[in-house]
């Protein structure tokens, strides 16, 4: 109950962080603690699982006393010889005759164990809900993350293209000199020119899409500040963390959800089952009775029932079986579960390794594609190659550094999603 409280009050406060802008420079870590607190769809489900909550409260306030007041006015006639009241002349039925009750009235349950069921299983139930808060908010701190790995991709990019730009500036400059000299042609510069715009559109779409990214997180984020922040780059090479199948079923919120709905579909079977059980309840009441209020005397009345079901046509039978029927089928769900969970680690896995070896074999192609550049560029000036060769290097090191820097980040996803997998991004974000 603590911790539904605690979360009662985040959310009571988080609607004031929609309307604070992001700061203008942006760490991981940052992101993730703000779309804890403002994300409107994290927040809609930690409501439901405080609407939970209350509703489990409610339903544990019926085992309380209860206590109401009623009070009436009206008419009525009772028949004397139907309790015994025969007197010569006197006629079996009296009135109408007017008649005002008020009276507070106390209802106790004493035992209801059916009852008791219920109340456990709703509380279960708002756990279960609260557990699917946190499926959520693991699933956007992901969302996220791959978001800020995005904005940062496409920020390498535009810096690696606005290099390539220069380059092919230099390029356009000596084709041009060499034109102006007499020993170029005009073909040379209109190569080296069609260059030198490939990478200026290079340059426009990174900016694109970092932008784009950066405008996805900040809605991710919960921010209507039209401002777009600066990131934190992160480390992209780190120890890798591993991330066993046990630890994982520990960590997930969907594994404990799923447990926590079987507690609870365990605990509808029992109230079910219980209903043959019998109920103990206690009512009493004080007030005034009589004509009108200022010819009223006071009543009471105080009694203790007993409720046994003794024939109910096989309703209970039927509700036991179909309860049962629910837990094997959330058997099967928490089933499912545990080996999607084993099959998300297992493939995270599998995809971190990928990305780290392209990651390798990408920057190796990289850094033999600038060396075949300038070489490119050293036997053009001293006029053992063709303009040709070098517009050709410079295509293949642009393609080159756009798969070396995607790969990079690439390996940074799949970190991120094997730390998720794993039950905590949070993990991810410690120490980058």
């Amino acid at each position: 109950m603590r911790s539904l409280i605690t979360l009662a009050a985040l959310t009571a406060i988080s609607p004031g962080v929609f309307a604070q802008p992001l700061p203008a420079r942006l760490s991981l870590s940052q992101a993730l603690e703000l779309v804890d607190k403002a994300n409107p769809e994290l927040q809609a489900a930690r409501l439901k699982a405080l609407e939970s909550w209350a509703r489990a409260a409610a339903l544990r306030s019926t085992m309380g006393p209860q206590v109401n007041v009623t009070t009436a006015q009206g008419y009525q006639t009772n028949n004397l010889s139907g309790v015994g009241l025969l007197f010569p002349g006197v006629p079996s039925r009296v009135g109408p005759y007017r008649v005002f009750d008020l009276r507070p009235r106390l209802t106790q349950t004493v035992l209801d164990l059916s009852l008791w069921s219920n109340v456990r299983a709703e509380k279960l139930r708002s756990r279960a809900d609260s557990a699917d808060g946190d499926a959520a908010a693991e699933r956007l701190r992901l969302s996220v993350t791959e978001l800020y790995i995005q904005a940062l991709q496409a920020a390498s990019r535009r810096r690696s293209a606005e290099a390539r730009v220069a380059n092919a500036e230099s390029l356009l400059r000596q084709s041009e000199d060499l034109h102006r000299a007499g020993t170029g042609n005009r073909l040379d510069v209109a190569r080296s020119q069609e260059q030198l715009e490939r990478e200026r559109i290079s340059v426009v779409n990174a900016v694109r899409d970092r932008d784009a990214a950066l405008t996805v997180l900040a809605s991710t984020l919960g921010s209507e500040s039209e401002a777009l922040p600066e990131l934190e780059p992160l480390q992209t090479e780190g120890t890798a963390v591993e991330y066993s199948l046990n630890a994982a079923l520990e960590l997930r919120a969907e594994m404990h959800a799923e447990q926590l709905r079987g507690q609870g579909l365990e605990q509808e079977r029992q109230a079910a089952a219980r209903q043959r059980y019998p109920r103990i309840q206690a009512q009493g009441d004080f007030g005034v009775l009589g004509q009108d209020p200022s010819r009223s005397v006071s009543t009471y009345t105080a009694q203790v029932s007993v409720s046994v079901p003794l024939w109910t046509s096989g309703r209970i039978s039927n509700e036991i079986r179909a309860a049962s029927f629910k837990l094997q089928r959330q058997e099967q769900q928490l089933r499912q579960v545990r080996l999607t969970i084993a099959r998300e680690l297992q493939q995270a896995r599998l995809e971190r390794e990928a990305a780290r070896l392209a990651a390798e074999h990408n920057q190796q192609a990289a850094n033999a594609a600038r060396e075949a550049l300038d070489l490119a560029r050293l036997r053009f000036t001293a006029g053992l190659a063709t303009q040709l060769d070098v517009v050709s290097a410079q295509a293949n090191l642009a393609q080159a550094e756009e798969d070396e820097i995607r790969s990079r980040y690439d390996r940074l996803v799949a970190e991120a999603r094997l730390a998720q997998a794993g039950g905590d991004v949070r993990r991810f974000a410690q120490g980058r």
